[in-house]
C-alpha cells in the first residue's frame, strides 16, 4: 500500500495513476494546525494498522519522518518537495527519507522513484 498525503486532489491523483499494482490511500488536507494534526493522526493511524511500503508527503505536514519510522520501520518516505526547497529536501534526507521527488514530476518519475527505494 502506498499512503499520500497532499493538499492538492490532482498530485494524489497523479501519484495514484503512475503506480501500477498498488493500492494507494490519499489524506487529502488544507493547510492549519487543526487539519496538520488530523493528518498527522490519520497517517500514524495508518502506518500502525496496515502494510505501508511508502508515503509521499509534502514539506506542509512534516519534514523529519524518524517519528513515523518508529510506527513502521519497514516504511519508505518520500518527500514531495517543491522548487526552491533544496534545504528541506536536504533535512528530510538526513532525518530519514529514503528519497525525494521534486513537483512538477513527470509520469516515470513516481515509478522510477519507488523502484530505488525497493532496492
Amino acid at each position: 500500500m502506498i499512503a499520500v498525503l497532499s493538499r492538492s486532489r490532482f498530485l494524489a491523483d497523479e501519484i495514484s495513476l503512475n503506480i501500477a499494482g498498488r493500492k494507494v490511500l490519499s489524506c487529502l488536507s488544507a493547510i492549519s494546525e487543526d487539519s496538520t494534526a488530523e493528518s498527522l493522526s490519520w497517517l500514524s493511524g495508518t502506518l500502525s494498522s496496515s502494510n505501508v511500503f511508502a508515503v509521499f508527503y509534502e514539506s506542509l505536514f512534516f519534514v523529519d519522518p524518524a517519528p513515523l519510522k518508529s510506527l513502521s520501520p519497514s516504511t519508505h518516505f518520500i518527500f514531495i518537495s517543491s522548487p526552491g526547497e533544496e534545504d528541506l529536501v536536504e533535512k528530510a534526507l538526513s532525518c530519514g527519507a529514503s528519497a525525494f521527488v521534486q513537483k512538477p514530476f513527470s509520469c516515470p518519475d513516481i515509478p522510477g522513484v519507488l523502484d530505488l527505494v525497493s532496492h
